[in-house]
């Protein structure tokens, strides 16, 4: 039984306490989980991404250098975005709200996330923006983001600062913070978008 499987069951059975909406989102998971049509679940590529998290990102802050280990809702959410695909490997779903309280790891599990879509996601020249009202709430999500870079041995070799972003030169990707307010939203070629503080935008 997969991770993703076996954490929805468990929603389901009631073996977690969990509220009727999310009840009904692990019917629907599994449902599409067992009865795949247009969109099936991968488990090699859903656990590529949560793999990817595990082994190379570190905390970027508290016990700094330890691996981060996903919580099992953390994992479970992660690989339900990233498992269910087509025949041609595209992804089912694109979009992802995160409500959560305060010290639930929401920064460090976004900036994890940053990074897999920067290096782990087979994309030419990714464009990965953390985005907020404001430019210095945008550079939380960056500078987490920097902080697990330099973490990590490994990425820290192949990941570099620049004067604005973070940049992978081996595909020619990036990461960077932006205020919603900003005129260079417009023409953005995103191929992943942190918004914090989703509510706080006055536009869309």
């Amino acid at each position: 039984m997969t991770e993703f499987e076996s954490y929805f069951l468990d929603i389901v059975n009631g073996k977690i306490i969990a509220c009727e909406k999310m009840k009904r989102i692990s019917n629907i998971l599994l449902e599409q989980f067992y009865n795949p049509q247009e969109f099936h679940f991968d488990a090699e590529i859903a656990k590529k991404h949560t793999d990817f998290i595990e082994k190379f990102c570190k905390l970027p802050s508290g016990k700094l250098g330890y691996p981060l280990i996903l919580e099992p809702f953390q994992k479970a959410r992660l690989q339900a975005l990233f498992g269910f695909v087509d025949d041609n490997d595209l992804r089912q779903y694109n979009e992802c709200l995160i409500i959560e309280g305060r010290k639930n790891g929401k920064t460090t599990e976004i900036a994890a996330i940053e990074t897999d879509m920067l290096v782990n996601d087979g994309e030419g020249a990714p464009q990965i923006y953390n985005i907020a009202t404001m430019l210095d709430q945008a550079k939380l999500g960056f500078n987490a983001c920097h902080k697990m870079v330099r973490q990590s041995p490994l990425l820290r070799k192949h990941i570099k600062k620049r004067a604005s972003d973070l940049y992978f030169a081996h595909n020619m990707g990036f990461i960077k913070a932006l205020a919603s307010n900003s005129n260079s939203l417009d023409g953005l070629d995103v191929h992943c978008g942190v918004i914090d503080e989703l509510a706080a935008l006055k536009n869309r």
